[in-house]
């Protein structure tokens, strides 16, 4: 049996995007308009406007929670549902309705809340302004997080952003977020100095409205792992180092943007990109009090070849490509490799580097496509044991790396129940609960009853 520490926290992550659905909704966001204007580019033409109906469901769900004994659940403020008009700052009376009966049934519940102020969205009044690229887009966002902070006092914890650099790398350089633009060095690295900017002032508006509490921010910052031991590969790896961890644990964590990551792409890909006296303080004055970690697959690198041009799906490749691990084991329904030795190296890298920063492991699952088709009982259960397996797997690296000293205080499975997740819609399931899209009800997975089990004797 492996038992974890004394208050380590079993919890699930999901996002109200990815959940409520939106209905009671008076503002358009980026999805939506994206689904809108291309609804061929979601997976089985499924966009966001229904998802799984947490909006309607919240109880319903929440009992669910409750039987299956997680103590915390993280999810996100819709910035489009806070607001009926964004440029008065105009509060939807229906939003606090629902967020504030939310926040009091899961206290209610004893179930820790932890809710973020982005999740992947841009309203378009604001994305028609430029978005991530526009300098005032901390303003944007840390106007609306002051009127959250005010409007929700009593929420346990909060985060700033789910990992920052995706809406960056995925809508600038891959085309596979809104605006999905021509890919540009240029226009990825100023929306990561302008997002990582904004999580300073988000910071700096809740230290001003909210007292004795905590905020932190969710990063997936997996390891870079060099093809082999040549220089050329481990130069490539420190480079893919910098841009998809260091940049982002340090300015959130230090309040320091890494001088390399200024001199290497900043300064060279933004012209005339300056940081002033004030948004350097403001940086460093406004860190985070945690950090979520979010892992799924590890990122294997290596130089890139001489003279080859690759496509959007290297995005990096002036600097380094993917390694693809041929003795890897890879889910096909994803094409990621499962290595959750990975998850090892992210637990003892917090412990050396950033060993006075509370930490949990925010994310964590498997997603398969057919689900229900290929692994349903005669029951009408799934039987996932391969997602069972999948945690014990990385369970097993976590809790080796918490006997050796390092101070993870959580571990959040990604998700409670199957949700709608950006282009790929449902086309992979990730829940402990299998959700009926024609008539959403809810049905427990086999991995429900063991996660339950472990929550229980806080091991297995």
């Amino acid at each position: 049996m492996i038992y974890f520490p004394k208050n380590f926290i079993w919890g699930a992550s999901s996002s109200g995007i990815q959940t409520e659905g939106s209905v009671h909704k008076s503002l358009k966001n980026n999805w939506e308009h994206w689904f809108d204007t291309n609804p061929e580019l979601f997976f089985d033409n499924v966009g966001p406007y229904k998802t799984i109906n947490h909006r309607e469901k919240m109880r319903d769900d929440l009992k669910l929670m409750k039987k299956s004994g997680i103590m915390a659940y993280r999810t996100s403020i819709q910035w489009t549902r806070f607001y009926d008009d964004l440029e008065k700052r105009t509060i939807s009376n229906d939003a606090v309705t629902f967020y504030k009966e939310m926040i009091k049934e899961f206290k209610n519940a004893g179930i820790k809340l932890i809710l973020g102020i982005n999740h992947f969205e841009m309203p378009m009044l604001y994305q028609n302004k430029g978005g991530l690229l526009s300098r005032d887009f901390p303003k944007w966002i840390s106007d609306y997080a002051e009127d959250v902070f005010k409007t929700f006092p009593n929420v346990d914890e909060w985060v700033t952003f789910n990992e920052p650099i995706v809406p960056c790398e995925m809508g600038y350089l891959m085309k596979l977020h809104f605006p999905a633009l021509e890919p540009s060095l240029s226009n990825y690295f100023l929306s990561t100095f302008n997002i990582m900017m904004a999580n300073a002032k988000i910071i700096e508006a809740f230290r001003k409205t909210i007292k004795n509490k905590n905020i932190g921010i969710i990063l997936n910052t997996t390891p870079c792992i060099p093809a082999d031991d040549s220089t050329k590969n481990r130069e490539a790896a420190t480079i893919a180092e910098l841009i998809f961890n260091e940049y982002f644990l340090s300015t959130a964590i230090k309040g320091i943007i890494p001088e390399e990551y200024v001199k290497r792409f900043l300064n060279k890909y933004i012209d005339g990109f300056k940081i002033s006296n004030d948004e350097a303080r403001t940086l460093k004055e406004n860190v985070v009090d945690f950090v979520g970690i979010n892992y799924y697959f590890p990122r294997r690198v290596k130089a890139p070849e001489p003279n080859k041009i690759y496509d959007t799906s290297e995005p990096f490749s002036s600097f380094f490509v993917t390694h693809h691990n041929k003795n890897g084991f890879f889910n096909e329904s994803r094409g990621w490799e499962i290595a959750p030795e990975m998850i090892y190296t992210i637990a003892k890298n917090m412990k050396n580097l950033y060993p006075d920063t509370p930490w949990f492991i925010s994310e964590s699952g498997i997603g398969i496509q057919n689900e229900k088709k290929l692994f349903t009982d005669k029951e009408g259960i799934v039987v996932d044991n391969y997602r069972i397996e999948f945690f014990k797997q990385h369970l097993d690296y976590l809790h080796k790396a918490i006997q050796e000293g390092s101070q993870c205080r959580g571990f959040f499975v990604w998700t409670f129940i199957d949700n709608w997740s950006w282009l790929n819609a449902f086309k992979n399931r990730y829940g402990l609960v299998a959700v009926d899209l024609e008539t959403q009800a809810r049905t427990p997975k086999k991995s429900f009853h063991w996660f339950k089990n472990v929550i229980l004797n806080n091991g297995y």
